[in-house]
């Protein structure tokens, strides 16, 4: 595999985990994509589009990672489900 076919292929795979890495920033930050587009430094349009799993930037990706706590090499679908079990166990919604 080339260089080339390597990003796409990594590109592509992060493109479908934004939309859920998006939607655990604001449940996490209890923030609106206003304030989120705001942190990052980009517009609320784009906050849309990541959501609906448009590429995000590693750069961007990291910034919002840091944001809420979590690494690169965190799970974003498994974190969100613990995070929920943990809800729940506490009696939060």
């Amino acid at each position: 595999m080339t260089k080339q076919e390597m990003q796409r292929a990594l590109k592509k795979t992060y493109s479908g985990e934004n939309g859920s890495l998006v939607a655990l920033a604001l449940k996490t930050l209890g923030c609106e994509q206003k304030k989120l587009a705001k942190r990052l430094g980009v517009s609320e349009t784009q906050i849309t589009k990541w959501k609906q799993g448009e590429s995000m930037s590693h750069e961007k990706q990291t910034k919002l990672r840091k944001l809420i706590g979590i690494n690169m090499y965190t799970d974003v679908a498994l974190y969100s489900r613990q995070a929920r079990s943990r809800r729940r166990t506490n009696g939060e919604s």
